[in-house]
């Protein structure tokens, strides 16, 4: 996989960390949520763990929709470095 899938991967993954946290705060599941967005529970459940990918628009309709106020932000490269270094 080249290294930046791999590090979009380890992006959508704190994402999706995020989001779940959020379901657990709300006392939310992930089929509830899927129903609020009209959307496949399994379709959802494998962008959350990692099983497909999801694009930018995704993620953040997730956060829009779930009200969560802070994603993983890319300050600076080692912040997607943990993803990076099982490349070599």
């Amino acid at each position: 996989m080249p290294q930046g899938e791999f590090a979009w991967s380890w992006y959508q993954h704190r994402v999706a960390l995020e989001v779940q946290r959020k379901l657990k705060r709300v006392k939310s599941s992930i089929e509830d949520f899927a129903n609020e967005l009209d959307e496949d529970e399994a379709w959802l459940r494998g962008k959350f763990y990692g099983q497909a990918p999801a694009d930018l628009g995704e993620m953040l309709e997730w956060a829009l929709v779930l009200g969560v106020e802070v994603l993983p932000v890319i300050d600076e490269m080692r912040d997607i470095e943990p993803a990076a270094r099982y490349l070599s």
